[in-house]
């Protein structure tokens, strides 16, 4: 077992990180994105889900509509909200990233912090979606915690799947530019041939996700399509499908967020 976790540092290191350097490093990133999460959700009554371009889809990312909460406004001010990342504007500001994305296993500019997206996911778009009703450069709502008088979804809460059971961000398999609004596609609960996005391209024994209540877990390899597919689904509509549950599922590490403001959940 020892020399199987140094294979695990030896495969992990890079610039000459320390594995578990790089997790604790890598928890304490995502604490501070969830509680810039929490702000937002404060301000605004919902997680966002990007800002809308000038043709109706996604032009920017959720993690650009943070970042006047992650103590970045003067670099979310110089972002033309209306025009897509990769315009002459905009495209040039992928190279100022924030540290609280970045990874030892990404190139410059790039993150591994991506939000899943379609039928079974926390963003319920596809990419090719347009926002019925939104207009370029305005932030849209991915979901939202608690009783919203006056939100974008009125007065509900649209994670009936609990906001301990649902990821809110996770460690994608494959890195993306950070202001590119490209996400993990999740099909609603499958017949036997669909197919997860992969997940885990940090580090070698697993992946990290935070879930909507201020959780960062990481977990192993061994987790069954069923417990991923409820711990992406907002609705419950994967849990009360499968007949599944996560009552059992095993995580190897799991770390609160402290501090964070109650949402109603």
């Amino acid at each position: 077992l020892c020399a199987a976790a140094g294979v695990l540092v030896a495969l992990y290191a890079r610039g000459g990180a320390p594995f578990h350097t790089a997790r604790r490093t890598a928890v304490s990133n995502y604490q501070q994105i969830v509680r810039a999460e929490y702000a937002f959700h404060v301000e605004h009554t919902c997680f966002p889900a990007g800002v809308v371009g000038p043709d109706g889809r996604f032009g920017l990312s959720w993690r650009v509509a943070l970042l006047p909460h992650l103590g970045e406004r003067a670099l979310y001010d110089q972002f033309r909200l209306d025009e897509p990342w990769d315009s002459p504007a905009n495209r040039p500001l992928v190279d100022r990233m924030p540290a609280v994305f970045a990874s030892p296993k990404a190139p410059p500019g790039h993150t591994f912090v991506r939000r899943t997206q379609g039928p079974g996911g926390f963003i319920r778009y596809t990419p090719a979606q347009p926002v019925a009703g939104a207009k370029p450069g305005q932030v849209w709502a991915a979901q939202s915690v608690g009783s919203l008088r006056g939100g974008p979804f009125g007065v509900r809460n649209t994670i009936p799947n609990g906001t301990s059971n649902t990821v809110l961000f996770v460690e994608a398999g494959e890195p993306v530019p950070w202001t590119k609004p490209d996400e993990l596609p999740v099909p609603a609960l499958p017949a036997a041939a669909a197919r997860l996005p992969p997940l885990g391209g940090v580090f070698p024994d697993g992946f990290h996700a935070a879930f909507c209540d201020g959780t960062v877990v990481f977990f192993g390899r061994d987790l069954s399509a069923t417990e991923l597919f409820i711990m992406f689904d907002p609705s419950g509509w994967a849990r009360d499908s499968s007949g599944g549950s996560l009552m059992n599922t095993k995580s190897l590490s799991r770390t609160a967020t402290d501090g964070l403001p109650d949402l109603g959940k």
